[in-house]
């Protein structure tokens, strides 16, 4: 992509948000990708927290599900998301994903994380938060922006809504400026990023 390939650019920003959470005191037992994107950063910050990552969720087709309607997208997490069974009893989890839209998989998965009994858990997302709707209808429509999503949300809000979306301890993201430095300079759009 415009002289940088995807692989580096999805490691830098992979180490730019593994630096995020070590800034925090962690005891992670497992870095978990939410599948599919998730999977693309997970390997690159389990390793450089030195905690495994555990591939606990996968998908039985790799069908792309952020274009359908938010009831099918519920229905074919319940019908073909697969659950890895591995006892996860008073573990610390970290959920990995690129980015959140309407977090509908974070709850589902969030939910299924707290029925396992984990001690807790944490969300880590690549992208900073998405503060509007796309202009160029790259994420769908405008019903479909969740979480934080309304042109003025602060960071504390966003993470304060993704708590209580989830029911995690913690939230990390990679800043409009962390971001912002991992991509090319030229030719990418990031409207929907920026906060102003």
């Amino acid at each position: 992509m415009h002289g940088v390939s995807v692989a580096s650019m999805r490691k830098a920003l992979a180490l730019s948000l593994a630096e995020t959470i070590k800034q925090t005191p962690h005891n992670y037992h497992y870095v978990v990708p939410i599948p599919n994107t998730g999977a693309f950063y997970s390997s690159d910050i389990a390793k450089h927290l030195r905690v495994e990552e555990l591939r606990l969720f996968r998908k039985k087709c790799n069908k792309r599900t952020l274009s359908l309607p938010t009831e099918d997208r519920k229905e074919y997490y319940i019908k073909r998301l697969v659950r890895e069974s591995v006892t996860l009893k008073h573990s610390n989890v970290l959920l990995i994903d690129e980015a959140l839209i309407s977090g509908l998989t974070l709850g589902m998965l969030s939910a299924n994380l707290k029925s396992s009994g984990v001690k807790s858990f944490s969300v880590a997302l690549i992208a900073p938060p998405v503060y509007c709707y796309c202009p160029w209808g790259v994420m769908g429509a405008k019903e479909r922006l969740g979480l934080g999503m309304n042109g003025s949300v602060d960071p504390k809000e966003f993470e304060l809504s993704i708590k209580t979306h989830t029911g995690c301890t913690n939230v990390y993201f990679n800043t409009f400026k962390d971001f912002d430095a991992c991509l090319p300079k030229h030719n990418i759009c990031k409207l929907c990023f920026k906060p102003d």
